[in-house]
């Protein structure tokens, strides 16, 4: 360890917990940044099926859906396969085919413990149904004799894949991040993904990395997700994107960039979806208390939804356009 590197730690293990956490979000993403640039730009990216990692068998998934028959079976499926045997999810009044699909994983997969509930308040309070969903499962599973050792915070539109050339071994370096009880929190950063072509829908349950093949060249922006070790008493953000504080040593965050996982993400999959998203996130936000803080954020989804009232689809298909340009062009182009 270089002396520089030495004094960050030093310099984020001075901070307060709260500044602790951006601290160790920031050094987090400008590394993630760097070693996605790297594999990225290299022949060795190569995006994989999921490999299994056993110690994901100790950890549950805390999910929040809306209106995802789209992409929930092969969410629910890519991680099941990657390892995941504790699925937690909120349904917050999905009026399509999602709960049945949801149920459905749940037969066919006999050893996965599914938990479905219905999350009946509109309003988008995600940080907070997370931490609360988040105790629950600590609760709910205390007695199990699989030990629950993390909670992993993921999206619908989220798929943890590994990008490296060497599967296994990338699965077993994220393996021994996981089995190590040192390690507090782990991040894991956005591959933006898109498809080639404007999509009008996406039919029966199509392979994701099939009909979204592009993935952004360079890590443009750094987004990074969480996940957080069993009864450390962390708390989500808004968006699970980083945590409230960290009173713990810097050198107990870990980076799942450093063995090639990233979270590919698709959120921008057709005109249908776009348009159900912006229909329920709008309806969401303006359903939330004043005093809930989250007032003014989701800028950009708000100003999206305000373009579908004056062009209707005209305006999806301009942005979905503009999502595929942003994951095909190189920085600056």
């Amino acid at each position: 360890m270089s002396a520089d590197v030495k004094q960050t730690i030093n310099d984020i293990n001075a901070a307060s917990p709260r500044d602790r956490a951006r601290l160790i979000d920031s050094a987090a993403n400008q590394t993630a940044a760097r070693h996605f640039d790297l594999l990225r730009g290299s022949p060795d990216w190569q995006p994989q099926p999921p490999q299994t990692i056993p110690a994901l068998a100790n950890a549950a998934i805390c999910m929040m859906v809306k209106d995802e028959g789209d992409i929930i079976v092969q969410s629910l499926t890519h991680h099941y396969n990657l390892g995941f045997r504790r699925f937690f999810i909120l349904d917050n009044n999905s009026t399509d085919a999602t709960p049945a699909l949801i149920a459905d994983f749940r037969t066919r997969y006999q050893d996965a413990g599914v938990f479905c509930a219905s999350d009946y308040i509109v309003g988008h309070y995600q940080a907070v149904k997370m931490n609360a969903l988040a105790r629950f499962v600590e609760t709910y599973l205390q007695y199990e004799e699989q030990k629950l050792e993390w909670l992993f915070f993921i999206d619908t539109d989220e798929l943890i894949t590994c990008a490296g050339p060497d599967p296994v071994a990338s699965a077993a370096q994220l393996g021994a991040m996981l089995s190590n009880p040192t390690f507090n929190l782990i991040y894991f950063h956005w591959a933006q993904c898109a498809s080639r072509t404007l999509l009008r829908s996406l039919q029966g349950q199509q392979d994701l990395f099939e009909a979204f093949p592009v993935v952004w060249p360079k890590m443009k922006v750094t987004v990074p997700k969480v996940a957080i070790r069993a009864g450390s008493a962390l708390q989500v953000i808004q968006g699970n994107h980083g945590v409230e504080s960290f009173p713990y040593p810097a050198q107990t965050a870990a980076l799942a960039a450093a063995a090639g996982f990233y979270m590919f993400h698709f959120p921008n999959r057709s005109v249908e979806q776009l348009r159900r998203k912006l229909v329920n996130g709008n309806l969401a936000l303006k359903s939330s208390a004043q005093d809930a803080g989250i007032q003014n954020t989701a800028g950009h989804w708000r100003t999206y939804h305000e373009w579908y009232l004056k062009h209707g689809d005209a305006a999806l298909e301009g942005i979905l356009r503009e999502h595929i340009t942003g994951c095909l062009e190189p920085v600056g182009g």
